[in-house]
């Protein structure tokens, strides 16, 4: 009789601490689409940075775009770094798709852009959609 009341004691008490314990942390959260005022406002900072940068051309407007943009950014250091880090993995890309031919050197692009990325099959797949939609674009509907 003792041992039915002892494990009934405990399985009551591993049932009260199993309830009291906190939720299990959720998955990481995708990435949310930007809502209309967040597009609004990236739109206003991209116009205030091509007002300050109108004069400069080529490289120089580039740089200087990259300035100005991250300077309005919340972290302009963390901004530079990420922008810095975006044109090193550009660089290594053009130099592996150098010699690829012209039809295959977007796709070999794309291939070398997205293998640092956190999930290389899901880049792959949202620069797919971006490339068709420009190509959309492009093309004169019938």
């Amino acid at each position: 009789m003792k041992r039915l009341a002892l494990a009934l004691s405990l399985f009551l008490a591993a049932c009260a601490a199993h309830a009291q314990a906190p939720p299990a942390p959720a998955a990481p959260a995708e990435k949310r689409a930007l809502s209309a005022e967040e597009k609004q406002k990236v739109h206003e900072a991209r116009k205030k940075a091509a007002q300050a940068c109108k004069a400069e051309r080529g490289d120089a407007h580039r740089d200087c775009m990259q300035r100005e943009m991250c300077a309005q950014s919340k972290d302009a250091a963390k901004c530079n770094e990420r922008v810095s880090k975006m044109r090193d993995a550009h660089k290594k890309a053009e130099e592996t798709c150098k010699g690829a031919q012209p039809d295959k050197h977007r796709e070999c692009m794309r291939h070398e852009m997205c293998a640092s990325a956190k999930d290389p099959a899901k880049c792959e797949a949202r620069a797919k959609e971006q490339a068709d939609r420009r190509n959309a674009a492009r093309k004169p509907s019938s």
